[in-house]
């Protein structure tokens, strides 16, 4: 099982299985056009425990500091970022058919 930590937009529900993330060209220079990823993107952690979420919450809110809240998602199988020239952010993966466990309020 893989798990990670990502941003939320507000609109998540437990057990919702999450669309692929893009990488956009207005902020991926090494993209021309809107492209699909193998999987959600998110930050690794090892399991699922308070330590490591709080780990993912610490990577994310480096990235993204004005942050309300988070998801912990879990699928069974990592993307490949490789495919999409990966990505930018360090401790990032790709989850595919990502499912949301659990929302984290900041």
């Amino acid at each position: 099982m893989k798990y990670g930590i990502r941003t939320s937009n507000g609109d998540e529900q437990i057990g919702q299985v999450l669309p692929n993330s893009f990488h956009e060209p207005i902020s991926c220079d090494w993209v021309e056009e809107l492209t699909e990823l193998d999987g959600t993107c998110c930050f690794e952690i090892s399991d699922d425990s308070e330590e490591k979420i709080a780990e993912g919450i610490r990577a994310c809110r480096s990235f993204w500091p004005s942050t309300e809240s988070y998801l912990l998602i879990s699928g069974e199988r990592e993307g490949d970022a490789a495919r999409d020239g990966g990505l930018p952010e360090d401790g990032a993966i790709l989850i595919r058919k990502a499912q949301v466990m659990r929302i984290l309020a900041n």
